[in-house]
């Protein structure tokens, strides 16, 4: 261990932003290293006109609480951060139908099954199915099969598979359902629904990702006596006969007591490959496909507007299409296409052409911006799941963080600021708490 020297955390991504939050709390020297030229990893901020837009349109939950929490620390409100809505299922239907499920305020899983039950534009089989599936996904293990493989068995029609549990599975988990684990699909609901009060709220951005957290966690880090390099590449780890000296960047050695590598899946496994002795490592990391995710953004007329602001669609390629109004962008609206990995997901006059269907009212944009997010997220299958690495390594002082280890979530901002605390909180236990130069937890 390099006696005073600062813990480094590779990747300013989400998660590495976070390690750096609580490390700096305790009171740890600190050196944050990241390749490209901006805070905030895949979550990043572009211009669509005169308008800044996300990389890709995020929905945050209300059980999100180590996001919640973690913006708390930075001042944030949560108040000027997100717009909280109740959850509703509204949903149209290329066919004409249209369904709307509202969740009523009761326990778990009470409120899922009524919902259901008063669902409407639902014949009453598909709202009893629907509410018995739920009911069960919630209170038993559904095993180790595929969300797909649990609607077979629960007989769960057409309409209410392609209508809620299908997009509901890409949102949450950015997999098919016909691939993803019915295990995480349920801990997602869970978390939600069995979260307390608020925790199934859905949570809309009011600014861009890149002030929202990002910045602040810059102010904040920087305030706190934290290196933060931007433009350096590490190219390996400095460790040699069982002993971590640091890493290797382009521009030379940087010692650190601890090191966090808080870098995207195929990123890890790469950089500790670089290194004879951390190849093992590498190898340990389970492999897994990774699906993208396709954002279109559409300018309307600046009335143009839906209610509720966030709406489901069953006949397009996009799943969700989201009112950007409480970003203080009238007008401007978001398709999003989860698991957008084939070429039909990316045509975009495809996709106007259905949202002009689905949504007439809102006529025909003015202005249109695609964005393509490869490799969003690991694909959430019940392989992978199994096999995922935990913060610790079998590597002394050498840490994993990234929303791809074992958080116990799919790939979302929520398990990327979990992740980054968990390996925090590591290093911290390891090499010792200083409560003399322990930072404020709010300011």
């Amino acid at each position: 261990m390099s006696e005073g020297a600062p813990v480094v955390v590779v990747g300013a991504g989400w998660a590495g932003l976070a390690a750096c939050v609580e490390l700096v709390d305790a009171g740890f020297p600190v050196l944050l290293l990241e390749a490209t030229r901006r805070l905030g990893g895949r979550a990043r901020s572009i211009r669509f006109g005169e308008s800044i837009v996300d990389n890709g349109q995020h929905v945050l939950l209300g059980a999100y609480r180590s996001v919640l929490g973690l913006l708390a620390r930075l001042g944030v409100a949560e108040s000027d951060a997100f717009l909280r809505l109740p959850l509703v299922f509204r949903v149209r239907s290329a066919t004409g139908r249209e369904i709307c499920l509202r969740m009523p305020g009761l326990p778990p899983p009470f409120g899922l099954g009524l919902g259901m039950l008063a669902a409407s534009g639902l014949s009453v089989t598909e709202r009893v199915r629907g509410a018995m599936a739920g009911a069960r996904l919630l209170q038993r293990d559904p095993g180790t099969g595929t969300v797909a493989q649990f609607l077979d068995t629960t007989r769960q029609p057409t309409l209410i598979r392609q209508a809620i549990w299908e997009p509901l599975c890409l949102a949450a988990l950015n997999t098919p359902a016909r691939t993803a684990s019915a295990e995480v699909f349920r801990d997602v609901l869970r978390a939600a629904l069995f979260g307390g009060k608020g925790a199934s709220d859905l949570l809309l951005p009011k600014q861009p990702l890149e002030a929202l957290f990002p910045e602040p966690a810059k102010v904040y880090l920087k305030r706190f006596g934290a290196r933060v390099e931007l433009r350096t590449a590490v190219r390996g780890l400095d460790y040699d006969v069982g002993r971590l000296r640091g890493v290797l960047t382009a521009q030379g050695p940087a010692k650190a007591s601890h090191v966090i590598l808080a870098t995207q899946l195929g990123a890890a496994s790469r950089l500790l490959g670089q290194t004879p002795g951390t190849r093992a490592l590498a190898e340990s990391i389970p492999n897994s496909t990774e699906h993208d995710i396709t954002t279109v953004y559409l300018r309307y007329a600046p009335g143009a507007a839906i209610d509720p602001p966030m709406q489901g669609m069953v006949g397009s390629h996009a799943q969700w299409l989201i009112d950007r109004r409480s970003c203080g962008q009238p007008g401007i609206f978001a398709a999003v296409a989860s698991a957008s990995d084939t070429e039909e997901h990316w045509k975009t006059e495809e996709m106007t052409d259905a949202l002009s269907r689905l949504f007439p009212e809102l006529g025909a944009p003015v202005d249109v911006l695609r964005v393509r997010e490869r490799r969003a997220t690991f694909a959430a299958t019940a392989d992978f799941e199994a096999s995922r690495p935990g913060a610790r390594t079998a590597i002394p002082r050498l840490y994993l963080a990234g929303d791809w280890t074992d958080t116990g979530l799919p790939g979302t901002l929520e398990g990327a600021v979990r992740s980054g605390l968990s390996a925090a909180a590591q290093v911290i236990a390891e090499r010792g708490h200083s409560e003399q130069c322990a930072r404020p937890k709010f300011l």
